[in-house]
């Protein structure tokens, strides 16, 4: 009993700085993070607004694309049945 309580203290102790020193270590690699990703942005690498804005309009002219392609298919076929007819 007499030793449990003897190291009970420095136990304590250890384990309380090897908490500090996690978290401190921690908030450097997130702060570090951080940066390099403000270093990338701020290069011109990726920037958050434009890149929506670039896939919407690819997805509008795709769009596009297609029910202006549905509309030639749906003509041709009108005017094979009015031949035909």
């Amino acid at each position: 009993m007499f030793f449990g309580k003897i190291w009970t203290k420095p136990v304590l102790i250890v384990l309380l700085w090897d908490c500090i020193c996690l978290a401190f270590v921690t908030l450097i690699i997130v702060h570090k993070g951080e940066v390099i990703a403000q270093k990338g942005n701020s290069a011109g690498t990726l920037n958050s607004c434009e890149v929506p804005q670039a896939i919407s309009k690819e997805d509008y002219k795709f769009l596009d694309d297609i029910v202006q392609q549905q509309d030639q298919d749906n003509e041709r076929q009108r005017k094979e049945k009015s031949r035909t007819a």
